[in-house]
């Protein structure tokens, strides 16, 4: 059997706590985790950062679409965080296609002053998604349960109807991201969600999310790749990830 990701380092959020947060506001959590995550990037690494699209109205049964839109709220987040990433000197925007993800993306690249870079969207980050096979089927999970519940029964069986294996899903994002990051100094964006995002988290890092544990808004990993090893760096901690993962 096969190990997750080997912890290599952690650091106290007090080391780090304030550096990255001036252009965002003091109590904002996407603030703190995205501080907590650079703090490990070493330059000349190239990096894919993965996001969860910002805030949204809460869904019900009647109101599950695709084309909901992210809230006001969510719309300042966006354009906030571009200004924090202003510096990172981006070089490619992905998105899901579904709505609330591209606003995302847009808003960021205002706030980053990233008006020369277009946004491409990719089916893998979502509508579908890398690990939905059958969204009728899924569908159906998310009209009697909360997303989250459904994707932590998911990641804790590896396997449900309606989704591709855990591992299969995770790989596909994996070396998705692996082929944009060949080249030097690339540091690219991928908008997504919360349902792409855990269990690709949990395959490479044993991360499980348990009932107090959920990705929020604009909270985000980065999967670094220098000199021939890549690390996935989530909620202040960095994990080497062995290549039999996703071999």
């Amino acid at each position: 059997m096969l190990n997750q990701g080997r912890q290599v380092r952690q650091r106290a959020t007090s080391e780090i706590a304030g550096q990255y947060r001036d252009s965002l506001e003091p109590d904002s959590r996407a603030a703190d985790v995205l501080s907590r995550n650079m703090a490990f990037l070493s330059p000349g690494t190239s990096y894919a950062l993965l996001i969860r699209h910002a805030e949204r109205p809460n869904f019900t049964v009647l109101n599950f679409r695709n084309d909901t839109p992210i809230t006001e709220k969510g719309l300042q987040d966006s354009f906030k965080l571009g200004k924090r990433l202003q510096g990172q000197n981006l070089t490619g925007l992905f998105s899901s296609p579904v709505h609330r993800c591209q606003q995302t993306c847009e808003g960021i690249r205002r706030g980053a002053s990233l008006n020369h870079l277009n946004i491409t969207t990719r089916p893998t980050l979502g509508e579908p998604g890398s690990y939905i096979v059958n969204p009728l089927v899924v569908f159906t999970y998310f009209l009697t349960s909360d997303v989250s519940v459904v994707i932590r029964k998911f990641i804790a069986k590896g396997r449900m109807s309606g989704f591709m294996p855990l591992k299969e899903g995770s790989v596909r994002i994996m070396k998705d991201l692996l082929a944009d990051l060949s080249g030097e100094n690339t540091r690219n964006l991928y908008i997504t969600h919360d349902a792409v995002l855990a269990p690709f988290i949990s395959y490479f890092t044993g991360q499980k999310f348990g009932d107090a544990d959920w990705i929020n808004y604009l909270d985000g990993a980065f999967v670094a790749v220098k000199d021939g090893e890549v690390r996935l760096l989530w909620n202040g901690r960095e994990y080497f990830i062995d290549r039999e993962l996703f071999a």
